[in-house]
This record gives C-alpha cells, sequence and structure tokens, in this order.
C-alpha cells in the first residue's frame, strides 16, 4: 500500500509539474535521498525526491474491532489499517533557484490538493479508500534531527505528514 501511495503521488505531481513548466520528462521521483552505505544517489541529481521517513499505525484506528452482518449473521472484522506516514519532498537540483521554484510548485499542488481518493482521480490504487496531505511542522532541531538520521546535508525541503486510508 505505501509503494501504491507514493507512486500515484509521484505521478500526479510529475503530472502538475510538467504542466506547470512545460517540461517534457519526469522530475521527480521516489528514492532513498542517501544510499546505505552513505554515499550520495545518482539518480536523485536534478530531481524532486520523494521519500519516507516514518509509518505508523494511526493510534485512533489501532485493534479497533467491528461487526458487519453477512448472511444475516454478524462477522466479526478488523476495521481498515489508517497509517501515519511522515514523508519529505526535496529538491536536489544543481541550480538553486531551479530548486527552489520545483519545490515551491510541489508545495503548491499539495496545499491545492490535500486530499486524494477515487472520486477526484481516475487512476488512484483501488487498494486505498484515501490519502491527505498536510504540512508536518516541525520546529528547527526537529528538523535537523531528521536530516541527520538520513545521514545528509540539509537540502531545500518540506516534511508532510500523510494520512493513509485502506480500502476494505
Amino acid at each position: 500500500m505505501l509503494s501504491q501511495a507514493l507512486t500515484f503521488l509521484t505521478k500526479t505531481l510529475n503530472q502538475k509539474l510538467r504542466e506547470s513548466f512545460t517540461i517534457t520528462e519526469d522530475i521527480v521521483i521516489m528514492n532513498n535521498l542517501i544510499n546505505q552505505d552513505g554515499t550520495q544517489t545518482m539518480g536523485n541529481q536534478n530531481k524532486v525526491i520523494l521519500s519516507i521517513v516514518d509509518v505508523d499505525l494511526d493510534k485512533k484506528f489501532r485493534n479497533e474491532v467491528s461487526f458487519k452482518k453477512q448472511d444475516a449473521e454478524k462477522v466479526l472484522y478488523n476495521n481498515a489499517l489508517n497509517y501515519t506516514v511522515t514523508i519529505i519532498l526535496s529538491s536536489n537540483i544543481a541550480d538553486y533557484l531551479e530548486s527552489l521554484k520545483y519545490l515551491d510548485a510541489s508545495m503548491a499542488y499539495f496545499r491545492e490538493t490535500t486530499v486524494f481518493n477515487n472520486n477526484t482521480f481516475t487512476e488512484f490504487p483501488t487498494n486505498i479508500k484515501q490519502i491527505t496531505i498536510e504540512i508536518n511542522s516541525l520546529n528547527l532541531r526537529d528538523k535537523e534531527s531528521i536530516w541527520a538520521i538520513i545521514g545528509t546535508k540539509y537540502q531545500p525541503s518540506i516534511i508532510y505528514k500523510m494520512q493513509l486510508i485502506e480500502n476494505t
């Protein structure tokens, strides 16, 4: 479900940026910001990178159980899983002003479009009921900690909280 959600967001953001800047190639990729051995990821050059920082099961829905009627009998079932996913969108473009331009346009897209589902997007993943995106307002110390954990130098970026609801 995570890969489908991020693939979908990457695809829709690429479509928006291609329209906004009349570019033909995809500029947004889903990737690690740094390799496991600490070296720079070569495929990230001159790209906007979407990467997962953290995944957590939404505590509101943890271990919640419901009943539904099936053939005149009550059947026990678990509710859909709901995840809170912290994602980072960073711009790794050599020209700093270009980097800010793409980051700004990406931020504008997620400011305008905060809810994604099959009512608004025809190619929405069938195993996902809904994705919501909001800025994760962290203080400078917390952002610094995230970049330290990632193990790379700071790049122009924004951190989002993504709510991911499984389709049952």
